[in-house]
């Protein structure tokens, strides 16, 4: 089984009164593999030596988001696929870190938009965009939240 390639790290970022902040981040993937592939296992952890890897098995698309990160905390992250063989080994680690935006700033607010600028956290290659979240209506409008995503250059 040829080893993954995780092509994309993309962070929701959450308003709150204390700020924007990431706990979430979103990966992609390709298996580079053209046997069939069952599903996939998504390994991460905090990078810190003491930490262990938390599993998330029967993955069954190329794309995943791991919530429930702690804020300004590094990631190491790392995928597995599995076929009718067995599960073969695990991708290159991908380190990614939960941070929260400086200098985030709302520009130009009119009916149909609004203009959201910042910094990011920190600056890690690999990051080519971010997913904000949006829920059309009115303050405390019932709803779902729909994703936004901006790409870096």
């Amino acid at each position: 089984m040829n080893p993954i390639w995780i092509g994309t790290v993309c962070f929701q970022i959450l308003l709150s009164p204390k700020g924007p902040f990431t706990t979430s981040v979103t990966i992609t993937w390709d298996s580079g593999n053209p046997d069939p592939v069952t599903h996939y296992i998504i390994q991460y952890r905090a990078k810190s030596p003491d930490s262990k890897y938390e599993t998330v098995e029967d993955i069954t698309t190329t794309r995943y988001s791991i919530g429930g990160l702690y804020p300004n905390t590094e990631y190491e992250i790392r995928v597995s696929a599995v076929n009718s063989i067995g599960q073969g080994p695990p991708s290159e680690p991908v380190e990614t870190r939960t941070g929260q935006p400086s200098k985030f700033q709302v520009g130009a607010v009119s009916d149909t938009s609004i203009e959201l600028t910042w910094e990011p956290a920190y600056e890690k290659e690999g990051i080519i965009s971010y997913e904000l979240r949006y829920k059309e209506g009115n303050f405390g409008t019932q709803g779902h939240f729909k994703p936004y995503f901006v790409y870096r250059n």
